[in-house]
């Protein structure tokens, strides 16, 4: 019998799943070592999921923390440094489960060369408050909103 899964990561897949386990009366722990939504926080418009209406990335995170909230399901706000066969381990606890799903998502690419600037950043929101010129290097979606929203 499943009586505690851990759902490591708190972006869609992860909160979609959670809320899922938990309606079938499974105890969920989701770790997120950030914040709810993952990199979905960047982006400038999201448009493409037809029962919404448009918003911001950081709209439809707020909406992602809500429905965890209304489903009483608790953000452990801890990066997870191990999973173990039952044990999920962070640098405050562990935690023993009797599965662990892994929803942690993609990352941005890094540059090994830029590496050791203290100037650069991944994401659009750790950039300085106060900088007025920024470089945007990359091409895709996420860029494009990066150029947009920093």
């Amino acid at each position: 019998m499943i009586n505690t899964v851990g759902v490591v990561g708190a972006g869609p897949a992860g909160v979609a799943a959670a809320i899922m386990l938990k309606r079938y009366g499974i105890e969920v722990l989701i770790f997120e070592r950030r914040t709810v939504g993952g990199l979905l926080n960047n982006a400038w418009r999201v448009e493409n999921f037809p029962p919404l209406e448009p918003c911001t990335g950081e709209e439809l995170c707020r909406k992602l923390e809500d429905r965890l909230n209304v489903n009483d399901i608790a953000i452990i706000p801890e990066e997870v440094t191990a999973v173990r066969d039952r044990i999920i381990v962070t640098r405050r606890a562990r935690y023993t489960v009797d599965y662990t799903l892994v929803a942690t998502g993609t990352a941005p690419k890094r540059l090994p060369s830029l590496e050791t600037c203290s100037r650069v950043v991944y994401e659009y929101r750790d950039i300085p408050p106060g900088t007025e010129v920024v470089a945007i290097y990359g091409a895709g979606d996420m860029a494009f909103d990066g150029a947009v929203r920093a």
